[in-house]
């Protein structure tokens, strides 16, 4: 899954910038 891929590429990275973006993407 790309998204799972980007999702845990970017948990290094402040997770509280890109939760907001991700999130709805994954709980769609």
């Amino acid at each position: 899954n790309l998204w799972r891929e980007l999702w845990e590429n970017a948990k290094p990275v402040p997770a509280v910038n890109q939760a907001p973006l991700y999130d709805e993407d994954l709980a769609v």
